[in-house]
């Protein structure tokens, strides 16, 4: 639900880039043995998220009559998973179709991902359309901010974009495939400026395209919708002075003084806002302009808010003890369904009452562990045959916290007998046996002797 610090994303996408140069000098996968490099991106200065922004894509007019193999360049956000599994589709324009699929699984770490598919045909110089989607919502895909690709554009939520061009390539040969694939060309990185809303130069927070001749509106509030994990912030606003406007153009950014994209309009009586497609825990700076046909006014005030995860995780189920001994107990639970954990938490308490003593916390245990097991020698507060409740508990990248799964247990003791213990009750059944079998010889012989005795008398 949150993204990592813009910072260190910034920084990693960064460092990741100049990878690309030893990529893209020689390195880089082809599709197949016979493919060339065709279409593509060599540099990049921000990144949208993938399933944030459905629909995001990238035009591009082939030069080579069969298409084999495509390539974007794309991570997961921190907090996200250690893979994820891209979707790339592409379209013709004329007509309208799908000619190619394929999936490509992509670590955390950005990398120009190439996903091998079956030739199709193409028509050199007409338009097609490559789309992605991700099984992540913390999947990204790099983007030039700028036009770099003269072939096409970027497609952000289903909207062409002329002034910024995703990171990708394609691979293909006409008729016949080479005996070898042409060399790759060298990437030229730079330092990203952007995050999730790369920068738009059509609709930026700068003055060069603005006009005092209407009046910006004013007193611009931008405040997070509590208690929801779908990511609204309402904007409002007072209206512009000038009457006869068309309405007005809503710009968001990651950064107070650059980098804001439009992302909405409003008619001229509507002074108010929903952005649905805000990413929790990421600061927003919000800027409303008024604009008649198109001439736009200033920017108006900047306002900022950041929305805020307060969902927690699912109560997790089937928390029990599989084991337990002198030594250690055992614990497992069924996986939690959540897609935004950090961790679990477990607590071994003196019991259930509320305020009961808290003996020992682990907030250590991995958010993919199904098991977990306590171990009384690296816990000096735990002792043998004193029982506890344990607690568990997960944790989202949010900081929030499920109920508590319950259940109870202790370490086990082990009591070492003597021998007398070990053997007091077998030697005393002996003793009893061996004494009733005396008894019943003595009464055995008494009997037999009076039969005698008596035989003599008569």
């Amino acid at each position: 639900m949150k993204k990592g610090s813009f910072v260190w994303r910034f920084a990693s996408v960064f460092l990741s880039l100049t990878l690309i140069v030893g990529i893209f000098a020689g390195q880089v996968e082809k599709a197949s043995a016979h493919s060339s490099l065709d279409q593509y991106i060599n540099t990049a200065d921000g990144y949208w998220k993938i399933e944030t922004h459905r629909w995001l894509g990238q035009s591009f007019r082939p030069t080579y009559n069969k298409l084999d193999g495509l390539g974007v360049y794309a991570g997961i956000a921190s907090g996200g998973p250690a893979s994820c599994t891209l979707t790339i589709s592409v379209y013709s324009i004329s007509p309208v179709a799908k000619i190619a699929e394929t999936t490509k699984v992509i670590p955390a770490a950005d990398s120009y991902n190439i996903a091998d598919i079956t030739a199709v045909d193409t028509v050199p110089d007409a338009n097609y359309v490559m789309y992605v989607s991700a099984s992540s919502t913390y999947a990204y895909w790099l983007v030039k901010t700028t036009n770099a690709y003269p072939r096409g554009n970027a497609i952000i939520d289903s909207v062409g974009n002329i002034n910024q061009d995703f990171v990708f390539a394609t691979f293909g040969y006409n008729n016949t495939p080479p005996a070898a694939p042409d060399p790759a060309p060298v990437v030229t990185p730079s330092t990203p400026t952007g995050g999730d809303a790369g920068t738009d130069t059509s609709t930026a927070a700068d003055t060069s395209s603005t006009s005092t001749s209407i009046s910006a509106p004013t007193n611009l509030v931008a405040q997070a919708a509590s208690g929801t994990t779908s990511g609204a912030i309402n904007l409002s606003w007072t209206a512009s002075t000038t009457a006869d406007i068309t309405g007005y153009k809503i710009l968001r950014s990651v950064s107070e003084t650059s980098g804001f994209v439009e992302i909405g309009t409003s008619d001229k009586k509507t002074l108010s806002y929903k952005d649905e497609k805000a990413v929790t825990n990421q600061k927003y700076y919000y800027a409303v302009r008024a604009y008649k046909n198109s001439t736009q006014s200033k920017n108006s005030n900047i306002a900022s808010a950041t929305l805020t995860d307060t969902t927690a995780p699912t109560k997790l189920s089937n928390f029990k003890i599989t084991s337990q001994n002198e030594n250690e107990i055992a614990f497992a639970w069924d996986k939690a369904a959540d897609t935004d954990l950090a961790n679990y938490i477990l607590t071994v308490a003196e019991s259930d009452a509320t305020g009961a003593k808290v003996y020992l916390t682990v907030d250590t245990i991995s958010k993919d562990a199904v098991s977990y097991t306590l171990k009384l020698a690296d816990n000096s507060t735990l002792v043998k045959d004193k029982n506890y409740t344990f607690y568990l508990q997960a944790k989202d990248i949010s900081n929030n916290y499920s109920e508590k799964a319950t259940t109870s247990g202790k370490f086990l003791v082990v009591v070492v007998k003597t021998f007398w213990q070990k053997w007091m009750w077998p030697l005393i059944g002996a003793g009893a046996i061996i004494i009733i079998g005396a008894a019943v010889a003595i009464i055995l012989i008494v009997r037999k002797r009076k039969k005698l005795k008596a035989a003599r008398v008569v």
